[in-house]
């Protein structure tokens, strides 16, 4: 069964964020056919966040997913610079809806066994928690090489398109399975967290309106790796999941970690 969850309510009781939350914050979600858009690369959570250190070698690619097809970006971004914050300006040229997607390449994390097992069990890494036990080593430090993966919709002119509903092959990715742009009256929402292109049935799912409360709410997904939600008409929604597996044959730490974020918001 489906878990409906009705934001409003249950926003006035926020859960903790993981400052590791990482997401594509343009300008303006819903832009005229032919404005240039500026997205900044935000890190943190709905509460406290800042601009992430964007540069080259941390780069896999930035692309637009948009109603005619796939377009690379990696030629509009602008490196951080000393106190100058990294940035891209994007040119959506056509009318509808633009999924626009990054991806980063592994950085390494080392944490102390409490840190890490505590980091573990906030944000639901079931599977690291069984691989830990089974192989007594609760008690070690947790290593792991993190990436990011993360899609923001943005709206060029009046008509939203259905090719947001697809998935595009992101490692663990948040698909909405019907336009946020275009939701019936009852503002109805189902989204589906895919891992390696597989329904994610243990994830957990954050929730935040950065616009409004500040507050996050984690729910976990069901069967088919689904929650639905119930979202307003108004504000910018912020919507994130990490996942972890063991990684047997990598010399340089015990789990693979990816961090995944959609983003989209009524201007």
């Amino acid at each position: 069964m489906i878990k409906r969850i009705l934001l409003p309510a249950l926003l006035a009781c926020p859960a903790i964020a993981s400052a590791h939350t990482f997401w594509l914050a343009p300008e303006s979600y819903q832009i005229e056919v032919g404005e240039i858009v500026t997205v900044d690369f935000q890190v943190g959570d709905a509460a406290e966040n800042g601009p992430w250190g964007l540069y080259w070698e941390r780069v896999v690619s930035l692309r637009d997913y948009g109603p005619d097809g796939i377009s690379d970006h990696q030629g509009a971004i602008r490196e951080t610079v000393g106190e100058e914050v990294g940035r891209a300006a994007l040119d959506l040229n056509e009318p509808g809806t633009h999924v626009v997607a990054f991806e980063s390449n592994p950085s390494a994390s080392d944490l102390d066994a409490e840190a890490f097992n505590s980091y573990v069990d906030e944000e639901g890494l079931h599977a690291v928690s069984r691989y830990r036990n089974a192989t007594a080593t609760v008690d070690r430090r947790g290593t792991e090489l993190y990436s990011r993966r993360s899609k923001a919709l943005i709206q060029v002119g009046d008509t939203p398109t259905d090719n947001v509903t697809l998935p595009i092959g992101q490692t663990l990715e948040i698909v909405p399975l019907q336009n946020p742009y275009a939701l019936g009256d009852d503002r109805r929402l189902t989204v589906q967290i895919l891992f390696r292109g597989a329904p994610l049935t243990e994830g957990t799912l954050h929730v935040a309106n950065l616009a409004g409360s500040k507050g996050t709410t984690k729910y976990p997904t069901d069967e088919n790796g689904m929650v639905e939600l119930t979202i307003p008409e108004e504000g910018r929604w912020l919507l994130d999941v990490v996942w972890a597996v063991p990684a047997p044959n990598e010399d340089r730490a015990d789990f693979f970690t990816v961090f995944s974020s959609l983003s989209f918001g009524y201007d």
